[in-house]
């Protein structure tokens, strides 16, 4: 059965429509009448951004990058076990905001996330004691990321992509953060008081997984700094997320693996990853197997 005969029966049902790039589908309901369904598209904001280094992407490079991440990372993890829960607080209502007010990363990067990387609504004082500890296990794990390396071929005249220059692309989010705080959340009405706490808790964790991408795009940029010198440049071209929950003032949208429409936009198929922008395709990226 396809997924459109499922939401049309649903109070409030607007518009379905396939998406073209990862295969899944957005759904519009009506803010008035719609009812919330976390678990629709949980992990919330599991999402994926693409960096662009000035490197030749080359297999090497690639190694030198990876290695220096890793190291990276270890003296990062130490510094931030001690984070706390008001720290915490601040990560969940600041999003991306706060991991660059902390060093990870520029202001410039806020400009090609997804809704700049930060929900205004959302509200600590709805996430229990048990979903913060599991945030704060999460903020120093990114065993759950997914980090590949690319080389770009095949590009159409576009200022963002450089044929045969390294790429790196960062899947990731909340980590366990998120189903810890949906199994917590019930089906309500979104204009119900319980559906208005569900809706800023969603944001605690859209907002917390925009930041853990945000550490990672700071952390591989000091890796390339650590390896070849502050020279060599690392730069954000894209931040969206693949799974997310949000009101536009007339419409409660869920994404579930479809992306928004940031250009150019990345997508998949059976050969890798491609670029795509209202005119077509306009450029390809390789694997670096590392």
């Amino acid at each position: 059965m396809d997924d459109v005969r499922l939401f049309e029966k649903e109070i409030g049902f607007r518009k379905y429509q396939k998406d073209s790039c990862w295969g899944g589908f957005q759904v519009d309901f009506d803010r008035h009448t719609a009812f919330m369904y976390p678990s629709m598209v949980s992990p919330i904001n599991l999402g994926i951004s693409l960096l662009s280094v000035n490197l030749k992407g080359e297999k090497l490079f690639a190694i030198k990058v990876k290695e220096a991440f890793r190291s990276r990372t270890d003296k990062i993890v130490r510094r931030m076990k001690e984070i706390g829960n008001r720290g915490i607080k601040s990560l969940f209502t600041k999003g991306t905001r706060w991991a660059v007010d902390t060093a990870f990363g520029e202001e410039e990067d806020m400009k090609y996330t997804e809704f700049s990387g930060v929900f205004s609504f959302s509200d600590p004082t709805v996430i229990s004691h048990e979903a913060f500890e599991v945030a704060k296990e999460f903020l120093t794990d990114f065993s759950d990321f997914e980090i590949k390396f690319w080389r770009m071929e095949s590009v159409e005249d576009h200022k963002s992509l450089k044929e045969g220059s390294m790429y790196i692309t960062v899947l990731g989010g909340p980590g366990g953060f998120s189903d810890t705080v949906v199994t917590e959340l019930k089906k309500s009405k979104y204009s119900s008081d319980e559906g208005r706490a569900s809706y800023s808790a969603l944001a605690c964790v859209a907002n917390y997984a925009w930041a853990r991408r945000q550490i990672v795009k700071g952390l591989i940029e000091m890796a390339v700094y650590d390896a070849f010198g502050k020279s060599i440049k690392t730069k954000k071209l894209w931040d969206e997320s693949l799974n997310i929950i949000y009101d536009d003032g007339q419409t409660l949208t869920y994404r579930k693996n479809a992306v928004g429409n940031l250009l150019p936009r990345l997508c998949k198929d059976e050969n890798g990853i491609f670029f795509v922008d209202n005119d077509g395709k306009i450029g390809r990226m390789v694997s670096i197997d590392v």
